[in-house]
C-alpha cells in the first residue's frame, strides 16, 4: 500500500517535470532558444 502512494507521488512529480519541459519548448521561447543557438554557432565559427 505504501509503495503505491510513493508511485503516485513520483508520477505527479514526473507530470510536473513534463509540464516544465513543455514550457521550455513553448513556441514563444523557441525563438529565444534558436537565437541563442545561432549566437553560439557564430562564436564557435570565429
Amino acid at each position: 500500500m505504501g509503495s503505491g502512494k510513493l508511485l503516485n507521488n513520483n508520477s505527479s512529480l514526473f507530470d510536473l517535470f513534463l509540464v516544465k519541459k513543455r514550457q521550455m519548448f513553448a513556441p514563444e521561447s523557441m525563438g529565444l532558444i534558436l537565437s541563442k543557438a545561432i549566437q553560439i554557432k557564430r562564436l564557435s565559427v570565429e
